[in-house]
């Protein structure tokens, strides 16, 4: 069974790497996966990724405080979300208490990093598997191997820079958007209008879905300096250009809930990436 491991950061890397090494002792038949690079580098997100996600039945995010605010971290999440089960999915704690998470994090079973939170997230997997252990084998092989990931996940070296609490308004703000667009469209659903108002209720539906469609994007645009973003209301069509100094990763987390909102009211998103400085026309597709 193919586990995702999701990290951003140094700290969260080194706790990545301590599960991936410690995973294949608790379960032969548990394949975990990381990718190698830090969402720093610009080239994390590739299909190779991709097709990890789609393959994966179980998903470990590695939270600390210095990474929930992570664009890459939150785009993993989603993606996990919509391709695993919600109790397969769990965000592993690193200084933190549930408490201290929001969405999407909360959406799952948080649990500390400690021998509690992590017997927790060995059970989790052992009944995600195809042939699981019985809970007294399985509490024996954790018990035999625990003290070996706990020297690791102690020796996790904090950040050396004060660390800010992460924005999380931005996301919220967008989160409660998008559930305003669900809730306007289940709305639409159960309406049948009359003839003779189909035109003006038809004007009215497009004038709000602008409205909201430009509430996300002076969201995204305030948290992403050099972000463009048009709205042609004739062509239904919102036009997502990024900056050329914007991180590959960012950029797909960028498009990732442009896209949710977008799909929502059934509109067309395309998506540029500038290539010259603002104020020219050059840009070249993002696909």
């Amino acid at each position: 069974m193919k586990v995702f491991i999701s990290w951003s950061g140094p700290e969260s890397k080194q706790i990545a790497e301590a599960l991936r090494e410690w995973l294949p002792e608790m379960f032969e038949a548990v394949d975990p996966y990381m990718s190698a690079q830090d969402n720093g580098a610009g080239v994390r997100w590739s299909t190779v990724i991709a097709e990890q996600l789609e393959e994966s039945s179980f998903g470990i995010l590695c939270c600390t405080p210095s990474n929930l605010g992570a664009p890459w971290l939150n785009f993993e999440a989603g993606a996990l979300s919509k391709t695993v089960a919600t109790a397969r999915v769990v965000p592993l704690l690193h200084d933190l208490s549930p408490g201290d998470v929001g969405s999407p994090f909360s959406e799952f079973m948080a649990v500390r990093d400690d021998e509690d939170g992590v017997w927790e997230t060995v059970k989790a997997i052992n009944n995600s598997l195809d042939t699981s252990r019985d809970e007294p084998a399985l509490r024996r092989a954790f018990v035999r191997t625990w003290p070996e990931l706990k020297v690791k996940l102690d020796a996790v070296a904090a950040p050396t820079a004060t660390v800010t609490s992460p924005k999380r308004e931005d996301r919220e703000l967008l989160e409660e958007i998008l559930e305003l667009l669900r809730a306007q469209a289940n709305d639409r659903a159960s309406q049948s209008p009359s003839p003779a108002r189909t035109q003006s209720v038809r004007t009215h539906e497009v004038l709000a879905d602008v409205e909201r469609l430009r509430a996300v994007s002076n969201t995204l645009a305030a948290n992403h300096p050099g972000l463009t973003v048009s709205i042609d209301e004739e062509a239904e069509t919102v036009r997502l250009i990024a900056p050329s100094h914007m991180e590959a990763q960012e950029r797909n987390a960028v498009k990732f809930a442009m896209r949710k909102a977008v799909d929502e009211v059934g509109w067309e998103l395309v998506t540029r990436r500038r290539i010259r400085p603002p104020g020219t026309d050059e840009v070249t597709p993002t696909g």
